[in-house]
């Protein structure tokens, strides 16, 4: 499979026979898509850093566009009439955690996220990618302790279902606005889940963390910024 790096949390993973867009919200992606392959826009969650309008005019210039979109996205739609207009004769899936669906030759896979919306897992002939969205082990120092271990608990949950998976693709964050405790999301995924490549993301502009993650804590799975970063 070949990786792209968009922007933010926004990747492109081809594979031989399918083209997979996640969260894109920006980044050249007309020269990236030359092949008739079917393409699967999937969006986890809402938030403006992860889903963006601008994924439905990926349908005006390719034939073939299935959009897995998270049921708070779907919802969203729904209430904004240019929204709903414009996708109304677009083919999309709406997804939910916790639930598994067939889609063509591949199946999807969702998680809930610790923040909005889901994570993926898709599975195809080539191989099984894992994209986290938001779901991540978010640790704030100004939040009260109970808040804190309340969203541990759910983070562990999510991905302990994992464990004894091969994942082959993963999309996880590393947020450098979490100080001290940036590391914790990736470090647990490493060590209970892995895969044979991470890539890194939702680091806000500083993919300098990755070289400080790699440089404290290892990881010899995680793709460098010199690999995929813009």
């Amino acid at each position: 499979m070949k990786v792209t790096y968009l922007k933010h949390s926004g990747f492109m993973v081809e594979s031989r026979n399918y083209i997979y867009l996640f969260d894109y919200i920006g980044g050249n992606i007309d020269k990236a898509i030359k092949s008739d392959k079917k393409i699967y826009v999937m969006v986890s969650h809402i938030h403006d850093d992860h889903f963006s309008k601008i994924i439905f005019d990926i349908a005006t210039k390719h034939d073939n566009v299935t959009y897995i979109l998270s049921y708070d996205v779907v919802k969203k739609i729904k209430k904004n009439a240019v929204l709903s207009k414009m996708v109304e004769q677009l083919n999309i899936i709406r997804v939910q955690a916790h639930e598994k669906y067939k889609i063509d030759d591949i199946v999807v896979e969702t998680l809930k996220s610790t923040d909005e919306g889901v994570a993926f897992i898709v599975s195809e002939k080539d191989g099984t990618i894992y994209h986290a969205g938001d779901l991540n082990w978010w640790h704030w120092d100004g939040e009260p302790k109970s808040w804190n271990r309340n969203m541990e608990v759910n983070f562990k949950r999510e991905i302990d279902s994992m464990k004894g998976r091969k994942i082959d693709i993963a999309f996880v964050p590393l947020d450098p606005r979490q100080e001290e405790a940036y590391y914790m999301g990736m470090d647990y995924f490493i060590k209970n889940v892995g895969a044979n490549e991470i890539y890194p993301m939702h680091f806000w502009g500083e993919p300098e963390i990755i070289d400080r993650y790699k440089n404290e804590y290892g990881g010899e799975n995680i793709v460098s910024k010199a690999v995929f970063c813009k």
